[in-house]
């Protein structure tokens, strides 16, 4: 078994924990003992989640800031939220062997939050009008809360919690309700948990073969442009997974025609979404650390490669050994070989991680794919989605046939339920 990684390996070598806990916390005082001195404790504890859990954490801190003190100003059921949110935080990033089962503040904030949406749906549910404004600071902690699931959580339990918000996050969008929601223009709100929301439901979709809980129209229009996701400060949600703005699109269309045609997409489309992700490069955030700068074009690579093996088997019906599947597994291996294994990057290439494990069949790199997941804290931990993933694929390399894409939906409702 390998040992699972301290969840503060790294980060002293992405950007460094004090400069983002300085850009969330400023002058605010952190002497805890004081009643009012809550809010820097609370900061603190997102600029920590921030360091250990995000793609790129100083782009957001800014966001994430201003957003926590909105949030914090806005009830007192809203700071009690926050503080418990918190205390999480801090017992999750202290130890990677962190049990929410042994947490009372975990079932606590969970059962708050459940209540809050399950009131909220019912409110909106009489509304005659949408009230965007008004709805989405009731996305701030679920968001949050998604995002915490999806590390310390098993998923189903993530599925089950975003299926809660669904409604709530889709009053939310500025998008009329009897139209698709355009996640081109979503992203350009610059709002955070719409951002988050929309992105979780795609790549979960990607990864698990379910129906996303919305569709989304991904056309661009002359306000919000295609050009404009392929900027360094892109609209989006690539600072929190690595996954580029613009790919995601795409990953929402390739889920769409696949709920729609399986595995027998037409050609012609096909073509043109290879040829889509094939110009796609990656887009590199600003970093005095080389090896920071490295690690995220690896992502982003891989991300686009495994685009591509979702393209061939998911919507195409090639199998693990059909030539074109074959190709882009070797590129992906090469390219994983080329960094050594650590939390960052590795935590990132978690997700396309998996979805190579469904395209290799060679033993020796299941064995590399393997090593390199159980090398990430979150998968060792059973009960965790991460962990979810490494049986999953144990599941699929079970099979005594070349893989197809059938097999991991198959796997995930074998061993998660979902």
């Amino acid at each position: 078994m390998i040992e699972a990684s301290q969840l503060n390996d790294d980060v002293d070598e992405s950007e460094g924990l004090e400069e983002i806990q300085a850009a969330a916390i400023g002058f605010l005082s952190l002497d805890r003992t004081t009643e009012s001195n809550g809010l820097p404790f609370i900061l603190q504890a997102c600029a920590t989640w921030l360091s250990h859990f995000t793609f790129e954490p100083l782009r957001i801190i800014n966001l994430a800031r201003n957003d926590t003190l909105r949030s914090y100003v806005s009830g007192e059921e809203c700071r009690q939220i926050m503080n418990m949110m918190a205390e999480n935080v801090h017992e999750v990033t202290r130890s990677a062997a962190y049990n929410p089962v042994q947490s009372s503040s975990f079932s606590t904030t969970q059962t708050m939050l459940r209540r809050r949406l399950i009131e909220a749906r019912t409110r909106i549910g009489t509304l005659g009008k949408p009230l965007h404004d008004s709805i989405r600071p009731l996305l701030t902690s679920p968001s949050k809360w998604i995002s915490l699931m999806s590390k310390v959580g098993s998923l189903s339990s993530l599925l089950d919690f975003m299926q809660l918000v669904a409604p709530v996050f889709r009053r939310a969008c500025p998008d009329p309700l009897e139209r698709l929601v355009n996640l081109p223009a979503l992203f350009a709100t610059l709002d955070v948990t719409l951002q988050y929301y929309s992105t979780a439901d795609v790549l979960l979709s990607v990864l698990t073969g379910r129906p996303m809980f919305f569709r989304y129209d991904v056309y661009f229009t002359p306000t919000v442009p295609e050009s404009c996701f392929f900027l360094v400060d892109a609209p989006g949600a690539r600072w929190a997974y690595g996954v580029p703005d613009r790919l995601v699109m795409t990953f929402a269309q390739m889920n769409a025609l696949f709920e729609d045609f399986g595995p027998h997409v037409p050609t012609q489309v096909v073509d043109e979404l290879e040829q889509e992700i094939n110009s796609m490069k990656p887009i590199i955030a600003p970093s005095t650390e080389p090896i920071v700068v490295v690690g995220r074009m690896v992502v982003q690579e891989c991300w686009f490669l495994a685009a591509l093996i979702y393209l061939y088997m998911g919507l195409s019906g090639d199998n693990s050994t059909d030539i074109r599947v074959a190709n882009v597994r070797t590129r992906f291996m090469k390219l994983l070989a080329s960094v050594r294994p650590r939390r960052n990057p590795d935590s990132f290439l978690v997700l396309p991680m998996t979805i190579l494990g469904v395209a290799t069949h060679n033993w020796d790199e299941r064995d590399m794919i393997r090593r390199r997941m159980l090398g990430v804290s979150e998968c060792t931990r059973p009960g965790r989605m991460g962990n979810d993933l490494v049986r999953i694929l144990d599941n699929v390399w079970s099979k005594r046939h070349p893989a197809v894409w059938g097999d991991l939906r198959q796997a995930y409702w074998e061993v998660a339920g979902v």
